[in-house]
């Protein structure tokens, strides 16, 4: 029998040879020179020169990034909250015009977009990922560096010019030049989040011709109960990759999730509910997989295959007849429509119908399935937001205005079952 890797790696080996970091944060802010702004009324291309006095929101996108896109409702409110208090909110994106343009007819943002047509912004803020977000003071420092701006930081600095972390931050530095823990961040598919719980996201500061001393690059394959306080139905799903850093590996990640949902992950099933779970295992568990493998299948078939093998358990396909909520397309119209129909740099517009299912199924815990009129169809989303932070009878109001009807009946589906050997 395959034996699981349930061992920790000791945290201090991960530091060593670690540079000094790259970070901005207590610095003072790079000058920003873009090609063109939009929503500015008298179109002039702003400089942090000429914002001076006023707190900065810069915000690092692009419109390929769906967190990017998910985070703008949020920001849309945050800016309209204190536009009026002396702080500027802008969009930084290295997006070609057509795209952005596109985009920006699709997307209500009520802030600043600038457009960095060379990148050199990017290079400026040593953006690493996005979205990532710099708060400027009225000094012209940046005092926060992270994935997302609040209300409280927004307020710390309007009252303090600076944010309680960057004490934090300046301390560590002091004390040892070599490590510096970041605040907020993330970390990429294959990568262990066990790690990224003492730095949030500690390749950023490891120089380049050091990183293949580090076991980032090192064969990877875990599954382990997990290290999470909780657990979920939906899991903590980072996501996976089969071009990992521009080298021939798989990358996956996936954490904090029932035993119900792990297959679920494994199968891309629209949620848990499809998988039940007739053991005794009711615990957590975490898989980090990072390694060659021919195809990102053959690297989800060979996790399920070391899961069944390692804690002795069957996965087959059952038969029932269930009460199903059935979505049907009454009407072709232009807010459904196919992949190959959507406008170049719009595509975070609009959701799969696969998306809202899954929402409406992890939120009744009822089946809802899709009928051929609906295969492969996406969906414009302006007016419901963020699906993750609907409820049901939003979402099904919603769909009844893009013309698709949700309705009950009877149906034989196909589900999974958990059993012990």
């Amino acid at each position: 029998m395959k034996k699981v890797i349930l061992t920790l790696v000791v945290l201090f080996n991960v530091f060593n040879g670690i540079a000094q970091s790259f970070r901005l944060v207590g610095e003072k802010a790079p000058e920003i020179n873009l090609e063109a702004i939009y929503n500015k009324s008298d179109n002039k291309i702003p400089t942090l020169q000429s914002l001076k006095g006023k707190v900065v929101v810069l915000d690092f996108w692009a419109t390929w990034c769906n967190p990017c896109v998910e985070a703008f409702p949020e920001n849309n409110k945050l800016s309209n909250k204190y536009k009026d208090k002396g702080v500027q909110y802008i969009a930084i994106t290295d997006d070609k015009k057509n795209k952005l343009e596109n985009f920006l007819k699709k997307v209500g943002v009520d802030f600043w977009v600038g457009r960095d047509d060379n990148g050199e912004e990017f290079k400026n803020y040593k953006v690493t990922g996005r979205p990532q977000m710099f708060i400027i003071n009225r000094k012209g420092n940046v005092v926060y560096e992270g994935n997302f701006v609040s209300d409280k930081l927004i307020e710390e600095v309007l009252s303090t010019d600076s944010v309680s972390t960057l004490n934090e931050y300046k301390e560590t530095k002091k004390n040892n030049k070599d490590l510096v823990l970041v605040t907020s961040g993330g970390f990429a598919p294959g990568e262990d989040p066990l790690y990224n719980r003492v730095d949030k996201s500690l390749r950023r500061y490891i120089p380049r011709e050091h990183r293949s001393k580090t076991y980032f690059d090192k064969y990877q394959f875990i599954i382990r109960p997990t290290l999470e306080k909780t657990i979920t139905s939906r899991g903590k799903s980072w996501g996976w990759s089969n071009k990992y850093k521009n080298r021939d590996l798989v990358g996956i990640t996936h954490y904090a999730g029932t035993l119900e949902n792990t297959f679920k992950f494994l199968n891309n099933l629209s949620s848990h509910i499809w998988v039940k779970n007739k053991t005794k295992k009711l615990g957590g568990y975490d898989v980090v997989y990072l390694k060659k493998s021919p195809s990102i299948e053959a690297a989800f078939k060979e996790i399920q295959e070391t899961l069944l093998e390692s804690l002795s358990l069957n996965f087959k396909k059952v038969k029932t007849i269930e009460l199903v909520n059935k979505l049907t397309l009454k009407k072709k119209n232009e807010n459904v429509i196919t992949a190959s129909q959507i406008e170049n740099g719009t595509k975070h517009a609009y959701k799969a119908v696969t998306k809202y299912i899954s929402r409406l199924e992890i939120i009744t815990n009822e089946y809802f399935i899709a009928d051929k009129s609906l295969k492969d169809k996406y969906i414009y989303n302006r007016e419901l937001g963020d699906i993750d932070k609907a409820n049901a009878k939003d979402i099904i109001a919603f769909l009844k205005t893009r013309n698709i009807e949700v309705k009950k009946e009877k149906e034989v589906i196909e589900i999974f079952e958990i059993t012990s050997k």
